[in-house]
């Protein structure tokens, strides 16, 4: 079975299930938190609860087609995903329980669109597919935070249901 899933900007999304849109200040549209005459710190912008090292990383995604059938989940951390370069789009879907293990909630799957300068802290346990460079880019790198080792001991796959073609 074949679903149209829409690509929608983060902004216009209610993320509280999922997590928290973060982005670069434009100039004027916050105050910042710490100012000199050539310097501004904005913060914080969110949080990443973890009681052990945190791992920063940085992915590349190439351009592919925009067909997704299945999504990962780290049950133990957040995980912050900026796009330092390019814009991407990231599926994501809550938990739903079925006889008491996890699975992709898909009647709310989501489809967003994270542009250049921005980012989106994923709450633990939130499934979600690996970007998807959108627009002009061949390739989007991002800048990716999450526990230390969860690439090794904290994830999880499951296929999907149906078959998912992002559309914008």
């Amino acid at each position: 079975m074949e679903k149209f899933l829409k690509i929608q900007n983060i902004w216009d999304m209610d993320l509280q299930m999922i997590g928290k849109a973060i982005r670069i200040p434009e100039e004027g549209s916050i105050k910042p938190s710490v100012e000199t005459s050539f310097f501004k710190h904005y913060g914080p912008l969110g949080f990443l609860q973890c009681s052990d090292a945190l791992e920063l990383g940085i992915a590349t995604f190439d351009k592919r087609e925009f067909s997704l059938q299945r999504l990962e989940q780290h049950s133990k951390t957040q995980e912050l995903c900026f796009a330092i370069n390019g814009d991407f789009v990231m599926p994501v879907a809550s938990t739903k329980y079925i006889s008491g293990e996890e699975y992709p909630d898909e009647d709310g799957i989501m489809a967003l669109h994270v542009r250049t300068g921005e980012g989106v802290i994923l709450n633990s346990g939130v499934w979600h597919g690996v970007p998807f460079p959108f627009g002009e880019n061949v390739r989007a790198a991002v800048l990716v935070l999450f526990r230390k080792d969860t690439v090794s001991t904290d994830i999880a796959f499951r296929e999907l249901k149906a078959h998912y073609t992002l559309v914008s």
